[in-house]
C-alpha cells in the first residue's frame, strides 16, 4: 500500500501545481472534455466500431479452408 499512497500525494502535488499554472475557470472545462470522453469511448465500443475490422483479406484456393476464413 505504500506505492499506492506515493502515488496519490504526487497527484495532490500535481494537481495544486497545475491549479497554480491555470487558472480555475479551465476545471470546468476539463470535465466536461473527460465526460465527452467517456461516453464516446462507451458508445464505440458498444456499437462495434473498431479500427481494426477489416485490416487484412486472405486468399485461398482451396475451399475448406476458405470456408474458415468466412467464420
Amino acid at each position: 500500500m505504500g506505492t499506492l499512497h506515493d502515488i496519490l500525494i504526487i497527484t495532490r502535488w500535481e494537481v495544486k501545481r497545475s491549479f497554480t499554472m491555470m487558472g480555475r475557470n479551465v476545471l470546468p472545462l476539463a470535465v466536461v472534455l473527460f465526460v465527452l470522453l467517456v461516453l464516446v469511448t462507451g458508445f464505440t465500443a458498444t456499437s462495434g466500431l473498431h479500427l481494426q475490422d477489416g485490416m487484412y483479406t486472405i486468399g485461398v484456393d482451396d475451399p475448406q479452408i476458405a470456408s474458415l476464413s468466412t467464420l
